[in-house]
């Protein structure tokens, strides 16, 4: 197995990475494959932004004059900048590239479709919870986004584009950038919701 030249990739998380990415090679069946493939697609950060916005828009129109729904694509655009900067300093070497099922051609650390779909539920999970909407109303919405996220990383593992930590710190990034765009925003006046 192709090895990264990163030191960081030794020991536990090395093993750690090679047992997983064994793993979802040699236990893909078609029909996973064939969902892996679709949220390769669907969860590119450039589509997750058309998504994002449209959320957004969506949103202001029901909670306007807040600002908060746009933190939404905020959040998506500046994960994915964050994503690309980590990339290019990192540069971590993919898995070999005879498993991979898809062309994947970025460096591997982190995982850009996983940081993207954590970026987008995770902004939409705080926003409507500082928009004051009830929880019980909008949870299918919330376990809706956050599988999403989920099954956007994990399909990376399935297409073996990526290393498990990659996964994983694409989900913290994506969750990180989410969290530090919402409490900012719900800082600034003009994007506290009306409460009338």
């Amino acid at each position: 197995m192709q090895q990264s030249p990163v030191g960081a990739r030794g020991g536990i998380v090395s093993s750690l990475d090679s047992d997983v990415h064994e793993y979802f090679v040699d236990h893909r069946p078609d029909w996973v494959v064939d969902v892996a493939t679709f949220l390769d697609q669907v969860g590119e950060s450039q589509v997750l932004l058309v998504v994002a916005v449209v959320i957004a828009a969506l949103w202001w129109v029901r909670l306007r004059p807040s600002m908060l729904p746009f933190t939404v694509p905020l959040s998506v655009a500046v994960n994915e900048l964050v994503v690309v900067i980590i990339k290019d300093i990192v540069d971590r070497e993919r898995p070999e590239q005879a498993q991979q099922l898809v062309e994947a051609t970025s460096a591997s650390l982190p995982s850009g479709h996983s940081a993207s779909a954590a970026a987008l539920a995770t902004s939409i999970v705080l926003i409507r919870a500082l928009a004051a909407q009830g929880p019980r109303r909008w949870v299918v919405l919330d376990a809706t986004v956050m599988v999403f996220a989920m099954a956007a990383g994990l399909a990376r593992l399935v297409l073996g584009v990526h290393w498990f930590s990659d996964v994983l710190a694409g989900w913290f990034i994506g969750f990180v950038v989410s969290v530090v765009i919402a409490r900012a925003a719900s800082k600034i006046p003009v994007c506290r919701p009306s409460t009338n």
